[in-house]
């Protein structure tokens, strides 16, 4: 009899010891998700007896400041990530695990807004929730950071480009992005600011924040990089013409267009214009030796280089084209000469001076509109004359 009264009595006691193991349950946590600084929280609950026990966030103690049935008070410690349980322990017995989350970081500022592409910038990246360690990459390599706190990371920038380059923040798995801008390149000299129609010359730009691997543009042509640092850049100068702006790209950045380099040097300007000058004065003399206006002229019309009154100094285009050829003298016919003493004789004309010093005299008989003719005929080829010989001297 008594072993079955004390037989009840052990099964009671084990099942009062089973109650009470599994009294204490957990509601809610505030505030959730926790400061990565930590904070204090209020557990909400049932169970938790008058005496107060232990609470612990992941390994770490959340000491207690004040302890009732239904709610207790502790101060949190520091941690990140997502994956903390919070656990109310009474005597022998604990709560189930419940879920508790550090917040992920968050990005306020990046400052200074910009810095030079070379990097070397002190920045200073502000927020909250960055704990006091994790992981940092800049344009997905891994940077080093002269500290780190809950509210503030430091680091000095690497080399880089462009206005937007990817920074990204983990903190127990969490993760925040973030951007950062370099300078827009800036040109403030070219040499030489000149060239070659054709180009192949190597064109020197100085300036900064080119970037790490810059482009540049003549107009609308690419001037192939040869060598580059983030304040020089030497390049090809493709073909073109006229005033082109030069312009240097660094990722989605550009440089103002407002530095031009020249095609076309002096001596291309004076080669250009001498060829014009002998292309007009050969159409030009083309077109008065084929006209109809020579078709009247007469052999005797042309007197020859004589000392007599009737003669005069007939100037050859081809004679003047070459330079050095002589003066045409042909034979005056005496009949010509005494038909031509009867005739009113026309006063002799003589075109006007070519540069260089040239006077070609023209004297002709009975077709005033023939002997202008004939005038310019010896203008132009001396005209020409002067072009070929200066383009020759070049």
């Amino acid at each position: 009899m008594r072993h079955r009264l004390a037989s009840a009595a052990l099964s009671l006691a084990l099942c009062t010891l089973s109650l009470s193991a599994s009294a204490q349950t957990v509601t809610s946590v505030m505030p959730s998700p926790l400061p990565t600084a930590g904070a204090t929280i209020t557990i909400n609950g049932t169970g938790f007896g008058p005496t107060p026990g232990a609470v612990t966030v992941g390994a770490s103690a959340c000491t207690v400041s004040s302890w009732a049935d239904t709610r207790i008070t502790c101060a949190a410690p520091p941690g990140s990530g997502s994956g903390a349980n919070l656990v109310v322990r009474v005597g022998a017995s604990a709560s189930p695990a419940f879920p508790l989350a550090y917040a992920p970081p968050t990005v306020m500022t990046v400052l200074p807004l910009d810095g030079p592409t070379v990097g070397g910038a002190s920045i200073v990246i502000s927020g909250a929730n960055f704990f006091t360690t994790g992981t940092l990459s800049w344009a997905g390599a891994s940077a080093t950071t002269s500290s780190w706190t809950h509210s503030e990371i430091r680091l000095t920038t690497p080399p880089g480009q462009g206005s937007a380059t990817p920074i990204t923040i983990v903190v127990g798995g969490q993760v925040v992005n973030t951007t950062y801008r370099y300078g827009q390149p800036r040109i403030t000299s070219i040499a030489p600011t000149s060239g070659p129609l054709g180009g192949g010359n190597t064109l020197t730009i100085m300036g900064d924040n080119f970037g790490t691997s810059p482009l540049v543009t003549i107009g609308s042509s690419t001037c192939t990089v040869l060598s580059n640092s983030h304040t020089m850049i030497q390049c090809r100068v493709p073909a073109g013409a006229g005033l082109q702006p030069v312009v240097v790209l660094a990722a989605d950045q550009r440089s103002p267009s407002t530095t031009n380099y020249q095609y076309g040097t002096p001596e291309d300007a004076s080669t250009d214009a001498a060829d014009a000058s002998a292309d007009v004065a050969s159409d030009v003399l083309s077109d008065v030796t084929s006209s109809d206006a020579l078709s009247d002229v007469a052999p005797s019309d042309v007197i020859s280089d004589s000392p007599s009154e009737s003669s005069v100094d007939a100037a050859s285009p081809i004679d003047a084209a070459n330079e050095s050829g002589p003066d045409s003298a042909a034979p005056v016919d005496a009949s010509t000469a005494d038909s031509a003493s009867d005739a009113s004789t026309a006063d002799a004309s003589r075109p006007p001076t070519a540069t260089g010093g040239c006077a070609c005299a023209v004297t002709v008989t009975n077709n005033t509109h023939t002997q202008s003719r004939l005038a310019w005929l010896a203008a132009i080829a001396a005209a020409v004359a002067l072009v070929r010989r200066s383009r020759r001297r070049a």
